[in-house]
């Protein structure tokens, strides 16, 4: 009999958990630093931008795996040119 995990195990793209970042780090640092160039003007100069950057940053961390965990295969690490 197949219990949760090795089901979950065994199949592709499965993920319980919507906003599990697990091995998504080429991805989160993609659209990071789209956020960064698109986002920004120059260069953060204040302690208040880098607080601005600083919640942008948590912001994809914490939300984007929603929006490409379908894509991927969670148990593979992926390079940032496979993103």
């Amino acid at each position: 009999m197949e219990n949760l995990y090795t089901a979950t195990k065994s199949s592709r793209h499965v993920n319980n958990i919507l906003n599990d970042g697990t091995n998504s780090c080429a991805f989160l640092s993609v659209l990071i630093m789209d956020k960064l160039i698109n986002d920004g003007d120059d260069l953060p100069r204040t302690v208040d931008e880098w607080d601005e950057i600083a919640r942008g940053v948590e912001d994809v961390i914490t939300n984007a795996p929603t929006q490409f965990n379908h894509l991927r295969d969670i148990s593979v690490q992926y390079d940032v040119l496979e993103t």
